[in-house]
């Protein structure tokens, strides 16, 4: 139920006698002719008649709680009483949370997708009593997955939330959790990349993907060079986003990886930059993606849909598996690193320009005066182009 707490605001202030709003799957905030605001649930019982049952008033119970007693109405039948308070419940009411977080653009669809694909590595988990999972059982639902770090500790930060969530509805006394960290028990300390390329190895790189990589993956990297943006922010963006005449690309702050945090500025557009070399490769993507609304559209059916987030990363290995390329292994990301260095180190570009780049904040005193840098970026970006520009365009 896509009901957001604005909407439930908006419910409580009008106080219509009579009226109702639904807040969850059997789930309701209703408006008694008193004028008192309350949760109710509606459920089966025993005779297979359809009851409903008031949960607690508006401001006496959350609505996280009141999602939890709906949940336990809709199952309290005698075949299901043994799956009352399982993992598994609470992971529902947490995957809800961060479905609501989502819609309010607090997370990413990436972060959201982390916590439903996490779910089958926590199978082992998922029947039991919320409080009946010991600290063993974790590790041995971890141990399952620590040849791989990092997911390892995505693992672990996910059932860490879920018993978080049990203990902040009062369902469990201790959390077996308690004492579990990422660098003892899950996958360790995970290192973090640096690679970056040079301006030799950028020449010898995009030598290499013009032979075994497609012309819509060579195009992807040699954009992402330019712009210094994730993979998935250019991936995921719409056609619509792209004003050639003007050259500029619109993307939005809520897509940074470092939310701002001042009301007044949240959420705005944020404009990017396009020389007549990057107009001309957008203009080139466009046509190739035909008929789908994104930029780059999939290279498989429905080809309507955006380009995999695998597809780049297997091109670059299948590149250097299959050829004697006199280089050191690289991934997409790291060409938004090379951005950076290349920008900084070699071309000697001011910082805060860089980081408007790069999408990130300013901090407050630095957003307030110096905004968008759009100027000062555009030429930036004419300086980059100006130097490897020899060694991208075709």
């Amino acid at each position: 139920m896509n009901v957001t707490k604005e909407d439930i605001q908006r419910f409580v202030d009008a106080a219509i006698p009579g009226s109702k709003i639904q807040v969850g799957e059997n789930l309701h905030l209703r408006t008694s002719s008193s004028g008192r605001i309350t949760y109710s649930a509606r459920y089966t019982d025993q005779n297979q008649k359809r009851r409903e049952k008031t949960l607690g008033g508006h401001g006496e119970i959350t609505l996280t709680k009141a999602k939890l007693k709906a949940l336990e109405l809709k199952e309290a039948k005698p075949e299901n009483i043994i799956r009352r308070k399982t993992f598994e419940d609470i992971y529902k009411l947490l995957l809800q949370e961060k479905k609501d977080e989502l819609e309010k653009e607090v997370i990413s669809q990436k972060t959201y997708d982390t916590y439903v694909r996490n779910k089958k590595r926590i199978t082992t988990l998922l029947k039991m009593g919320i409080d009946q999972v010991t600290t063993m059982d974790i590790k041995q639902c971890l141990n399952e997955c620590k040849n791989k770090p990092s997911l390892c500790n995505k693992v672990l930060s996910l059932i860490q939330q879920v018993f978080s969530l049990a203990y902040s509805l009062r369902l469990i006394e201790f959390d077996p959790t308690y004492r579990l960290s990422p660098k003892k028990d899950a996958g360790g300390a995970e290192n973090i990349k640096t690679r970056s390329l040079s301006v030799e190895e950028i020449e010898i790189a995009f030598d290499y993907l013009g032979r075994y990589a497609s012309r819509k993956v060579y195009l992807c990297c040699a954009l992402l060079l330019v712009f210094g943006c994730r993979k998935n922010e250019l991936i995921r963006a719409k056609k619509s986003a792209f004003d050639l005449e003007k050259g500029i690309w619109t993307t939005k702050q809520k897509k940074h990886k470092k939310r701002i945090n001042e009301r007044e500025i949240k959420g705005q557009p944020a404009e990017v930059p396009m020389e007549p070399e990057v107009v001309a490769m957008v203009k080139e993507m466009m046509a190739l993606s035909k008929r789908s609304d994104y930029l780059v559209s999939a290279t498989r059916m429905p080809f309507t849909t955006p380009i995999s987030t695998a597809t780049i990363n297997n091109t670059l290995d299948r590149m250097f598996e299959m050829s004697d390329i006199p280089i050191d292994r690289f991934h997409p990301h790291d060409l938004r690193r090379t951005t950076v260095s290349v920008m900084r180190d070699v071309l000697d570009i001011d910082h805060d320009v860089v980081e408007k780049m790069q999408g990130h904040s300013l901090g407050k005193v630095q957003q307030h005066y110096k905004r968008e840098l759009l100027d000062q970026r555009r030429v930036a970006q004419r300086k980059l182009l100006d130097l490897i520009g020899v060694y991208i365009l075709d």
